[in-house]
């Protein structure tokens, strides 16, 4: 009677651990590597050109593949900037600045929310 109870209590220890070492099918295997592919997704979606119109007056941000881009009032003003991405979203600085600005970026809707205003890809 020993041996089945020590024998079941043996075969029970093991089906758990088995259980406990599948991985999990949602997981990434390098959660360094999931990151990076989250970021070069967004980043695909990120590159060109983002566009906003009021009154009649076009405000555009140009994200480049290089990490530079600038953001267009007019012909005559252009500011450039360099940008990254911090806690899964675009992150700007202007050249000659300090201060760093957040964007939220949604890829599905093409949207660029930018204080507020939603820009739109072109």
């Amino acid at each position: 009677m020993k041996k089945a109870l020590f024998l079941a209590v043996i075969v029970i220890a093991l089906v758990i651990s088995a259980c406990n070492n599948k991985p999990k099918a949602n997981a990434p295997a390098d959660p360094a590597t999931a990151t990076a592919t989250t970021s070069e997704k967004k980043s695909d979606c990120l590159y060109g050109t983002w566009g906003y119109t009021e009154n009649d007056v076009e405000r555009i941000f140009i994200f480049n593949e290089d990490k530079t881009g600038k953001e267009v009032y007019s012909a005559e003003e252009i500011r450039p900037f360099t940008w990254t991405y911090k806690e899964g979203n675009p992150a700007i600085i202007y050249d000659g600045e300090t201060t760093e600005w957040q964007f939220v970026l949604n890829c599905e809707t093409n949207e660029l929310t930018i204080m507020g205003i939603a820009y739109k890809k072109k």
